[in-house]
């Protein structure tokens, strides 16, 4: 007995749309989960950035030293950050860093000094340019304890790649010349 009957042309068309909404339900659950991934590599990218950032201002703020009381060796605003440092490149000659929070970013400034004539009188030439350290936002970021003015506060929320506030970055530096 040969049966030729097959499916019907409703019945195939009812299959492929079926397989249709499976394989489009599938594209998005892979596209969501790749996009994720890509979104947390991202974060934890800038995150790594922002650590490395600060950790450096950290290390050139607890090397503020001017050795001229002429000098004031550190002044703190909300978005503001001023010290001296020796220049470790350059001997006998100092550095002002200047660090500043302006359009999402935490900026850094430094200007070496011009002479090298021994005393403690230090001139600096024209500020530098402003480069930008890490994207971040915060109302006050710098703060100098009145209990301790040895120590500075330090708070800053990196932005993460959808420019929204990420993670807070916060931590104290002890001065240890100043």
């Amino acid at each position: 007995m040969n049966d030729e009957r097959g499916f019907t042309l409703t019945e195939v068309a009812v299959a492929c749309a079926l397989i249709g909404i499976l394989l489009i339900s599938m594209l998005r659950f892979f596209d969501s989960a790749v996009s994720g991934a890509a979104d947390l590599q991202s974060s934890t990218q800038q995150h790594a950035d922002a650590r490395l950032a600060i950790d450096r201002l950290v290390r050139e703020l607890r090397q503020a030293y001017t050795g001229d009381p002429t000098l004031a060796p550190l002044t703190v605003g909300p978005r503001t950050l001023s010290f001296y440092s020796p220049d470790t490149a350059t001997p006998f000659h100092l550095r002002r860093i200047k660090y500043r929070l302006q359009d999402n970013q935490l900026q850094r400034s430094v200007t070496v000094s011009t002479d090298t004539d021994g005393t403690t009188t230090w001139h600096f030439g024209a500020a530098g340019e402003y480069f930008p350290v890490m994207d971040a936002r915060v109302a006050d970021a710098f703060s100098q304890s009145a209990a301790d003015p040895h120590r500075v506060d330090i708070t800053l929320v990196g932005l993460n790649s959808k420019a929204r506030a990420d993670r807070p970055f916060t931590t104290s530096v002890e001065l240890r010349n100043v």
